[in-house]
């Protein structure tokens, strides 16, 4: 009724739903454990696209340029840009850019304006392969889309790019998964009620998402997991 969206306008933010049973708790997601020779086969088509060998980090983009819903995508050029300013900072580091088959010449060309240590794995892993590439990345850099999900069943950190969609109701569930979202007061635009038709044409929240931003995220995602392998 309406009395009690009013009194929801007034309700406290950690109190729990009024339902007639408490939610139940987030479900433990199954781990995915590939064979070595799995990991060694992955790996040597990874450092056999990129040219040198894996001795470093390997932060992974997913810019799923063929998306069939445009305004969930971060701009081209700014995953571009993160992945030179990662090269430039770390001689040590492989860039690896994931994709479908039919994405390969964009995702190419990507890799090109990053420069050398980019490798464009598009369209030359299967879906097993992706996660067993998650299994030897340090982070993934990604869109709102399914390989965000499929990360959570491994121990890589994700960072999901968010704009008209929600990470509330849509957010990976892996605990080395993180959000970053504008928060606009116009997001979420799409969902289901209104068949994921939004009247937006220019995408400012995901425009809003900046390089600095992201890049500071897997900045201490990289920093985090190296001092975890330090640890004794």
């Amino acid at each position: 009724s309406y009395r009690l969206l009013v009194e929801a306008l007034w309700a406290d933010a950690s109190d729990a739903p009024l339902l007639k049973a408490r939610p139940a708790p987030t479900p433990v997601l199954p781990a995915f454990v590939p064979s070595e020779d799995e990991r060694a086969r992955v790996r040597a088509k990874l450092e056999e696209v990129a040219g040198m060998r894996l001795r470093g980090p390997l932060v992974l983009l997913n810019a799923n340029v063929d998306d069939k819903l445009p305004l969930r995508r971060w701009p081209a050029e700014r995953f571009v840009e993160l992945g030179r300013r990662l090269l430039a900072e770390r001689p040590d580091m492989i860039v690896g850019l994931t994709g479908a088959a039919s994405e390969r010449a964009a995702i190419e060309a990507m890799r090109d304006h990053i420069g050398s240590r980019a490798a464009c794995l598009a369209g030359r892993t299967t879906l097993r392969e992706v996660l067993v590439l998650y299994t030897l990345a340090d982070v993934l850099v990604t869109n709102d889309c399914g390989p965000g999900h499929f990360a959570s069943l491994t121990d890589v950190d994700s960072i999901v790019l968010f704009g008209p969609e929600t990470p509330v109701v849509f957010g990976p569930l892996g605990p080395r998964s993180q959000a970053v979202t504008a928060g606009l007061a116009c997001s979420p635009c799409m969902n289901v009620y209104n068949h994921r038709f939004s009247p937006c044409v220019h995408n400012a929240c995901m425009h809003a998402i900046s390089v600095d931003e992201v890049i500071s995220r897997v900045h201490a995602a990289l920093a985090a997991r190296a001092a975890k392998r330090a640890a004794p």
